[in-house]
């Protein structure tokens, strides 16, 4: 999995194997993701 996470100062971008867990966090931060902070996740 590749996620890519986007603020107004940093791009930060990480490539490796989530836990579920880890996982149903990322849709969280997605699902609550504002205009300052885009979270990309691509399976």
């Amino acid at each position: 999995m590749l996620t890519i996470i986007i603020t107004k100062t940093f791009i930060i971008m990480y490539n490796f194997n989530l836990t579920n867990n880890v996982q149903y966090y990322l849709k969280k931060l997605i699902t609550y993701s504002t205009k300052n902070t885009l979270i990309y996740v691509i399976m």
